[in-house]
């Protein structure tokens, strides 16, 4: 507005101005808090009597409406951030509501509203061409924007916003209801409050997950594969899982989906499953291990289950996932104990090879020559596993995140050796 609403003191200069709605762009209706009132509530009336208080802030409002030009109503908007004001104080602030309420109840120079109701009864006529975005912290949107975590976020949810809008334009009879509420949940700022380096919680990993387990139903409604990125957690720390055991030395197992020898797998890295859970994952697992290791051309892979996997496996497919390089999958179905390659192409998985080096007895045996994934020595493979049944996932390891593997030179056992 080109002016100062305060003066030095920390009093309104203009109340005419910063009392009453506006309109912006194409007719949105906005408007602004006084936060020295949110600031009252929210860091120094819990340490004041509750009565006192209240009355301290009716006595504010008076003021406000005495200082404001006479012949027409305004709006004082008390915005809080959310719940957070009422853990700090007494009884969680029951004692200073109910005087507050009691008090506003009986004055006749001050009445309570939404601000639905005020715009409703009193639409804005004032308008801003010129409005500054930022938060209510610094002014700028620091903490929900810049970080390589925050990132990642937004860029899930705009290619699931546009993956939906898409989605919507070619199918108008389809029931999208809960795919947008779904949508509407993760575009919550307090996802990204938790992302970047500015905030930490204990249960920042479980609002990972949920963000994108809202981002995931958007896709199960719209019946399509969900991206594999989904799969993986935002948090960095939760990214690339180490295993019990690293890899050693190169392997050439067997591949007739049997313990052949002990020392076939030896040199292979493993992850126990039985130490890894988390919130979506109480159940008991079908999987114990998961093993994987190389040789200068081949990616082996091994999956053992509580029980011999030919007897469990009936109806089901292992499907490993990959999220480096990106857009891969192999998918291992009993049916036919053939292993395909997929690639996703425009959304969809698109059948590209089989590999036929595949057994299942007692374990799951399954050999991935690095060609077929298109990588090279020095590449990163990262992957997960998931136990699916007519479509639908029943298990996933690691639960969160994905097991890293460089891919090696013919050099990696000397180098191992020194």
């Amino acid at each position: 507005m080109g002016t100062s609403l305060r003066d030095s003191g920390g009093a309104v200069k203009e109340p005419g101005a910063l009392y009453q709605p506006y309109i912006v762009g194409d007719g949105l209706s906005i408007i602004f808090r006084d936060h020295e009132i949110s600031d009252l509530i929210g860091f120094v009336y819990y340490k004041w009597d509750a009565k006192k208080a209240a009355d301290d802030l009716i006595q504010r409002l008076y003021r406000i409406k005495y200082s404001l030009p006479k012949g027409r109503p305004f709006l004082v908007p008390i915005i809080l951030d959310g719940e957070n004001a009422w853990e700090h104080y007494q009884k969680d602030g029951r004692d200073f509501l109910r005087y507050l309420y009691e008090r506003l109840s009986k004055e006749d120079g001050i009445r309570t509203v939404t601000v639905s109701e005020y715009l409703k009864e009193h639409p804005p006529e004032a308008r801003i061409e010129n409005l500054f975005p930022g938060s209510w912290i610094s002014s700028n949107f620091s903490i929900w924007i810049g970080h390589e975590e925050d990132n990642l976020a937004w860029d899930m949810l705009t290619e699931t916003r546009e993956e939906l809008s898409i989605f919507s334009r070619l199918n108008p009879d389809a029931n999208l209801e809960g795919a947008w509420k779904s949508l509407y949940i993760a575009e919550g700022s307090d996802w990204c409050w938790w992302y970047g380096d500015e905030h930490t919680t204990e249960t920042q990993a479980e609002f990972d997950e949920l963000f994108r387990a809202n981002l995931t139903k958007v896709y199960n409604v719209m019946g399509k594969d969900v991206p594999p990125k989904l799969l993986i957690p935002i948090l960095k720390e939760d990214r690339s899982i180490k295993p019990t055991t690293a890899i050693r030395g190169f392997i050439t197992p067997q591949i007739d989906g049997e313990i052949t020898s002990y020392y076939e797998w030896y040199q292979a890295a493993y992850l126990e499953v039985s130490r890894m859970g988390g919130t979506m994952h109480r159940a008991e697992s079908l999987m114990t291990r998961i093993y994987y290791g190389f040789d200068t051309n081949n990616l082996y892979l091994r999956a053992d289950a509580k029980k011999p996997l030919s007897e469990i496996f009936n109806g089901m497919t292992l499907s490993f996932q990959f999220i480096k390089p990106p857009h891969l999958k192999l998918d291992i179905d009993r049916g036919q104990i053939e292993a395909k390659i997929y690639k996703r192409v425009n959304s969809e998985w698109q059948f590209y090879k089989a590999i036929e080096n595949v057994a299942i007895k007692d374990i799951l045996e399954v050999t991935v020559p690095f060609s077929e994934l298109g990588v090279k020595q020095g590449d990163e493979i990262g992957f997960s596993l998931s136990l699916l049944k007519n479509g639908d996932e029943i298990e996933k390891w690691p639960w969160r995140g994905f097991i890293s593997l460089e891919v090696p030179g013919p050099e990696f056992e000397a180098i191992m050796w020194q």
